[in-house]
C-alpha cells in the first residue's frame, strides 16, 4: 500500500468514525423524544449520565484528526476535511450534551402529563431530530441544496422557540400572580402553583436547549459545504 493510499484510508476511518459518532448520537435523541414524552424518569436519568461515552468517542475522533495534520502536512481540501471533521464532531458533542441536559431536567420530576406546552416542545424536539437525521447523511453524501434546506429549516425551529417561550412566559406570569387570592387561598393552592411555574421554567429551559439543537445542525451543514467547497457560508 503506497503512503498516498495509507493516507485515504486514515481519512475514510475518521468519516466512518464521525458517522458511527452521529449515529450514537442520533439514538440519544429518539430516546430523549421517548423520555419527554412518556416522562420516562429513569430512562431520562440513565441518558444523562452516560453522556461521559460521546465525550470518549469525540475525544478518539479529535486525536486522530490532530495525529493526521502533525503526521501528513495535509493541504488544499484534505486541510478542508480534517478540519471540517473537527468541527463537525464538536457540534455532535454538544448535540449529546444538549439532550443530556434536557433529560437531566426531566429528571427533576416537575413535569406531569398535563403540563402546559409540553406537547409544543415534544413537537419542537422531534423537528431538530429531523434535521440531524439529514444532517448525517449529507455528511457522508454531500448535496449543496440539501444543506442550504436544512439551514433554511432551521428559521421553523426558531419561529416554534419564539412562540413557545412568549406563551409559557405568559403563563408563568398568569400564575405567578397571587393577588387574586385570599390569604387562606393562597396557602391551599401555593403549592399547585408553585409546581406549574416550576414545570414552566423546566420547559423554558429545556426550549432553549432545543434551538441550540437546531443550531449547532446548521452548524454541520455550513461545515459539510467548506469541505467540499472551501468557502464558510454563514446560513443560521
Amino acid at each position: 500500500m503506497t503512503l498516498r493510499n495509507l493516507y485515504q484510508e486514515q481519512l475514510d476511518v475518521l468519516l466512518n468514525d464521525l458517522d458511527a459518532m452521529g449515529f450514537k448520537v442520533s439514538n440519544i435523541m429518539q430516546k430523549t423524544i421517548v423520555s419527554l414524552r412518556n416522562l420516562d424518569f429513569e430512562l431520562a436519568h440513565k441518558i444523562s449520565s452516560s453522556d461521559y461515552e460521546i465525550d470518549k468517542i469525540d475525544h478518539d475522533i479529535e486525536n486522530k484528526c490532530i495525529r493526521l495534520l502533525s503526521l501528513q502536512h495535509p493541504v488544499a481540501s484534505d486541510l478542508r476535511k480534517i478540519t471540517g471533521y473537527l468541527k463537525i464532531i464538536t457540534d455532535i458533542e454538544r448535540i449529546s450534551d444538549q439532550c443530556a441536559d434536557i433529560c437531566e431536567i426531566i429528571w427533576l420530576k416537575n413535569l406531569n402529563s398535563d403540563t402546559k406546552y409540553l406537547d409544543l416542545i415534544i413537537s419542537m424536539l422531534t423537528k431538530v431530530y429531523d434535521m440531524f437525521k439529514r444532517i448525517l447523511k449529507i455528511v457522508k453524501l454531500y448535496n449543496l441544496e440539501e444543506c442550504k434546506d436544512i439551514c433554511e429549516f432551521d428559521n421553523e425551529v426558531d419561529s416554534d422557540f419564539t412562540n413557545i417561550i412568549s406563551n409559557i412566559c405568559s403563563f408563568i406570569s398568569i400564575h405567578s400572580d397571587k393577588t387574586e387570592f385570599t390569604k387562606s387561598e393562597y396557602i391551599q393552592s401555593n403549592t399547585k402553583i408553585s409546581s406549574k411555574v416550576k414545570a414552566s421554567v423546566d420547559l423554558l429551559f429545556i426550549a432553549k436547549y432545543i434551538e441550540r439543537i437546531g443550531d449547532h445542525c446548521t452548524n454541520i451543514a455550513e461545515w459539510v459545504i467548506y469541505i467540499h467547497t472551501g468557502v464558510h457560508l454563514n446560513l443560521n
